[in-house]
């Protein structure tokens, strides 16, 4: 996010200060002032890029912040809505409502867990900071008043409403920021286990590549480790729970088709025998064919496909192959709307 921009470019322009000096230093039209105040500067983004071991009142990219929304969780439970602001209401009402239409009886907290994510994901739409149709809701994008108002989140927005519909479902949820605070995400408990949720992350491809992992699984990113619960989950990673098994590693090919023939983002895959050195060469040649074929296909040149492999017991490892292109603008024009605004540019600029 921003912040780490901000401060990549504070470093970049002391690097380019620090060149100009040393090539002429009696020339150099930069005053000890001057550098006095970059160093200031560079030191007062460094303290506020520093992290702490703290789920709430922690702020993100400098602008965002991570705040309980337990009172409201807590009003729906008790069926008590007394002591909420006529915000915290209203954001409680649109809340109730979504949980009533999504979530059936007997469901259980993984059911429960991949509704919300499946609602989230498919009715709300990233903030990139260029919203112009509703100008006021960026001040809201950050907390689930402005996300279930306006359909329109950063990723505090996301994880804190995630979090919020965990509480008010008795499931466990904690709010994760990482260790340069330009980004944050959910884990939630499960039979006993954590798993990281990142539906930020997931918004726009809806293909579950950040649902319900471990910390492995998420090794490529930096946290308190020390502060928030250790992930070691994998039961209900979505990809182990939807893996389809295969003997032969040609096998590939076509299950990614009848994937992507199901209008399905993701193909998963475990191999009965297991993944073998040269057969995960295979595999990744297979794969690299398979993407240069599609994209001069007729037929289905608007995919594109990424992978990797998860581990799960015993040393062996899943597959996840991610296929872009499925994804739809999530604007809230309508198809027909759609249509009519496009007859009306293909009349006026035939």
């Amino acid at each position: 996010m921003k912040e780490k921009t901000k401060l990549i470019t504070i470093f970049c322009i002391a690097g380019v200060l620090v060149i100009g000096l040393s090539l002429n230093t009696a020339a150099s039209i930069l005053t000890m002032k001057n550098v006095d105040e970059l160093k200031a500067l560079i030191s007062e983004n460094m303290s506020t890029d520093q992290d702490v071991a703290q789920e709430n009142d922690v702020v993100i990219a400098g602008e965002y912040e991570i705040k309980s929304t337990q009172k409201i969780s807590d009003a729906y439970i008790s069926h008590d809505a007394s002591a909420l602001t006529d915000k915290e209401k209203e954001t409680l009402d649109m809340a109730s409502e979504i949980l009533k239409e999504i979530i059936k009886e007997g469901m259980t907290d993984y059911e429960k867990e991949l509704a919300v994510y499946d609602w989230m994901t498919h009715k709300l739409r990233q903030d990139k900071g260029i919203l112009t149709v509703i100008p006021s809701t960026q001040a809201d994008c950050d907390n689930p008043y402005g996300v279930l108002k306006y359909h329109n989140a950063v990723c505090v927005g996301y994880a804190t409403t995630f979090r919020m519909f965990m509480q008010m479902m008795n499931i466990e949820c904690m709010v994760v920021h990482n260790s340069e605070r330009y980004h944050s995400w959910d884990l939630i408990k499960l039979d006993g286990e954590w798993y990281h949720t990142d539906i930020y992350s997931d918004a726009e491809t809806r293909n579950y590549m950040c649902f319900n992992q471990n910390d492995a699984m998420f090794s490529d990113r930096s946290w308190n480790t020390d502060f928030f619960p250790t992930s070691t989950g994998l039961k209900y990673n979505y990809g182990y729970q939807n893996k389809s098994m295969i003997d032969d590693v040609h096998e590939i090919a076509s299950t990614l088709k009848k994937a992507i023939d199901e209008k399905k983002a993701y193909a998963f895959i475990g191999f009965n025998s297991g993944i073998t050195e040269e057969n995960a060469q295979i595999a990744e040649t297979m794969l690299n064919g398979i993407s240069d074929k599609i994209s001069y296909s007729d037929e289905y040149n608007k995919y594109t496909i990424t992978w990797k492999y998860i581990p799960i017991e015993n040393n062996q490892f899943i597959l996840c192959i991610y296929v872009n292109g499925f994804e739809q603008e999530n604007n809230g024009v309508t198809e027909e709307e759609t249509q009519k605004i496009q007859e009306i540019i293909n009349e006026v600029f035939n």
